[in-house]
């Protein structure tokens, strides 16, 4: 091993953990990361007339779960223009019934002058057969032209409804960065310590 082995293994396990520390997909919901699967998507249809209402089929789901003929979503919530809500609910069925449900937990949006906007709802206390495949969270996303403030009884979602899509995807607590890389950094560290204290090297 030659003087300059160490180094370039100390510079690259603190590269990997730099790495390994890297964010998952977060959401527009604090403290809330998305993951790439499973997930259940399809066109979607929504109006907040005496509330919120969405409905559309599933026409990509990568979830393992079995589904049953046709999954079906409605999402269904009572919803303020500052996002506040006293009520929400996800309900996922197939031919055989339910399949995932939820409690409507946080409400968060992304306006797009230029764009599609994005409206996410993140649903807790999940139940139904696929329950075990999402975990602890469903995050919804739903895009379409909501405009600035999509809950405003002036916006286009009160007054005429918007057709747009939905994805559902498993979510879970954003975790802390450092502690992923931690024992990268450590052994990073460590070798450039033996380095500088004289570890001797063999030729």
């Amino acid at each position: 091993m030659t003087n300059k082995t160490i180094p370039t293994m100390a510079l690259a396990a603190l590269a990997a953990a730099a790495f390994s520390a890297a964010p998952a997909d977060a959401s527009s919901i604090p403290g809330i990361s998305v993951e790439p699967a499973p997930e259940v998507a399809g066109p979607f249809d929504m109006v907040n007339f005496f509330g919120f209402f969405g409905s559309g089929d599933a026409s990509a789901p990568t979830a393992s779960t079995p589904v049953d003929g046709t999954l079906s979503v409605v999402i269904t919530g009572d919803i303020a223009d500052d996002l506040s809500f006293t009520s929400g609910a996800l309900g996922m069925t197939d031919d055989s019934g339910a399949w995932l449900s939820g409690t409507l937990a946080h409400v968060s949006t992304v306006s797009d002058p230029d764009g599609d906007d994005i409206v996410e709802m993140l649903f807790d206390t999940l139940g139904g057969p696929a329950e075990t495949e999402f975990g602890t969270f469903a995050v919804a996303t739903l895009t379409g032209e909501f405009g600035a403030s999509p809950f405003a009884p002036t916006s286009l979602l009160s007054t005429s409804g918007v057709t747009g899509s939905f994805s559902i995807k498993s979510a879970n607590p954003t975790p802390i960065p450092l502690p992923a890389g931690l024992p990268l950094l450590l052994g990073g560290f460590g070798l450039l310590w033996l380095v500088r204290n004289g570890f001797p090297m063999r030729k």
